[in-house]
């Protein structure tokens, strides 16, 4: 018989989180993250050029303002004495100018009105932008809590398992576990069946534990692999923890008619028979 030890697997039917595909979309969120702080930092800089370039344009405007109020004023004190033609030439030629300045303030009143529609935009971009970060943020801690609950629950169970299947593996060594054997039962002869338990551990260990292998011949790996890929909830293992499980199962050997398992109990082991 193969043993097969899954805390996590106490009903088949029951979806589990797996800590890589919660690391990935932990590294996926953060790489997004990134994207959006530098759009976001690419448009406040966009804001603030438009913030001087509007400043500047006010400031120029109120000087071109200044200087032909002057000139009028100098015109009209210097001219004073003159006859009223030209008086009249020069308040022609200064209508002109401020025809033409006011024209000119005009255009950049409708550029100030455009930037400050663009600048508003970008405002409110930079508003999503951040309440689009906060929720990532948010996602991310949640994420980063659920990972560290399932290692916290996990790690404890795998050093009780590894230090189990340790004790297991010295005994059944010191023991001298062998092939199958008779025993006596009635008039008839029974042979006693021997197991094998283990399990995948690479996403519950640490990364500088490796995992425990059992040596066991190639009929055994091949019965062992044969039965996980029948079981219709762990032949959706991939390969790398299927060969982890049939590396790691150790042998358990139980006595003829002895209760093992009934069916519909709720269990943490799976086993494999070997022998008849």
């Amino acid at each position: 018989m193969f043993r097969f030890n899954n805390n996590n697997n106490r009903a088949n039917d029951t979806p589990q989180r797996d800590p890589h595909l919660l690391e990935e979309q932990l590294k996926d969120m953060r790489r997004e993250l990134e994207l959006v702080r530098e759009a976001l930092h690419r448009k406040s800089l966009k804001c603030a050029l438009l913030q001087q370039e509007l400043e500047k344009s006010q400031c120029t405007t109120c000087h071109q303002l200044l200087s032909v109020v002057s000139t009028s004023s100098d015109g009209t004190q210097a001219d004073g004495g003159e006859d009223e033609e030209n008086a009249c030439e020069a308040s022609n030629g200064h209508t002109d100018v401020l025809t033409k300045l006011q024209a000119e303030l005009q255009l950049k009143d409708a550029r100030l009105v455009k930037n400050r529609d663009k600048i508003r935009f970008l405002c409110s971009s930079i508003a999503r932008l951040q309440q689009e970060c906060a929720n990532k943020d948010q996602t991310m801690t949640e994420l980063q809590n659920e990972l560290d609950k399932f290692r916290q629950v996990v790690r404890p169970l795998t050093q009780v398992f590894l230090q189990h299947t340790a004790d297991e593996y010295d005994a059944a060594a010191h023991g001298g576990v062998g092939g199958t054997r008779m025993v006596a039962t009635g008039s008839e002869p029974r042979m006693k069946r021997q197991g094998c338990s283990a399990e995948p551990l690479s996403d519950l260990v640490d990364e500088n534990s490796e995992l425990m292998k059992i040596p066991k011949s190639e009929l055994s790996r091949e019965l062992i692999k044969s039965a996980i890929l029948d079981n219709d909830f762990m032949k959706n293992l991939d390969i790398t923890q299927i060969r982890e499980i049939v590396d790691c199962m150790y042998p358990v050997k139980y006595a003829a008619k002895s209760l093992i398992i009934k069916e519909g109990d709720v269990g943490s082991i799976v086993y494999v028979m070997e022998g008849e």
